[in-house]
């Protein structure tokens, strides 16, 4: 119990030494809302996270969806995640939530973390690759979650790279994968992680480890008291 707790405040601890130092100016915000425009238009655009760079597009919008995986060069069988502005807005996207996603939500979230629920109806098969589950992301980022907010919707996205390439972490990387495709880069400087998210899924139990990423699969075993299937 001890080490475990240790393990929590390290982390959290380090946590907060990442934090991004982006204060939003004017200049910001007119991206932003240009940023929103373009999503309400169908367009992709790019932005930050705290952990790589992504590209996303209305979650709703299918048109908007089969465009990542074009400018991607991605295989249609691997889904796309959702990006929410707050834990609040799980109810968009997914149902029948378990209690260990709020358990986790209350220590990680927002941070790097994805967790896979079962989706609701609403959200196109696109998104998910055909798939009942999708993977729930709440960024830990100024840009993005304002974006977010402004938006009022979820967002279908994927890491900002071609496919079987490693994630952008600067807003020039993106720009040297998708020199067309994408309408907007928001620039935030450099990934505070510079790696990726560690995904679970909590459809099945024991939760299934999908990637070990930012955060160690131990952590989370360890504060859920279950050791995950691989």
């Amino acid at each position: 119990m001890i080490f475990l707790l240790i393990t929590i405040i390290l982390f959290l601890e380090l946590k907060n030494m990442l934090k991004d130092n982006i204060i939003l100016g004017d200049s910001n915000l007119s991206e932003i809302q240009e940023a929103v425009r373009l999503l309400n238009e169908g367009e992709i655009i790019g932005f930050p996270t705290e952990t790589v760079y992504g590209i996303g597009g209305d979650i709703f919008n299918e048109e908007a969806v089969n465009k990542i995986f074009e400018i991607k060069n991605r295989q249609l069988n691997l889904p796309l995640s959702a990006h929410l502005s707050s834990i609040s807005d799980i109810e968009d996207v997914a149902f029948d939530v378990p209690d260990e996603f709020f358990i986790l939500a209350d220590k990680f979230l927002p941070g790097p973390l994805t967790i896979i629920l079962k989706k609701k109806k609403s959200i196109p098969d696109s998104v998910t690759s055909g798939l009942k589950t999708i993977g729930i992301r709440v960024p830990d980022n100024k840009i993005i979650h304002k974006l977010l907010e402004e938006f009022g919707k979820p967002l279908a996205a994927s890491s900002a790279n071609l496919s079987g390439k490693r994630p952008a972490l600067t807003s020039e990387e993106v720009i040297t994968y998708f020199p067309e495709g994408i309408s907007l880069i928001l620039d935030g400087g450099r990934c505070r992680y510079s790696q990726e998210s560690t995904v679970i899924s909590l459809v099945e139990f024991p939760p299934l480890l999908i990637r070990e990423g930012v955060i160690r699969t131990g952590i989370l075993e360890d504060i859920l008291k279950v050791r995950f299937g691989k």
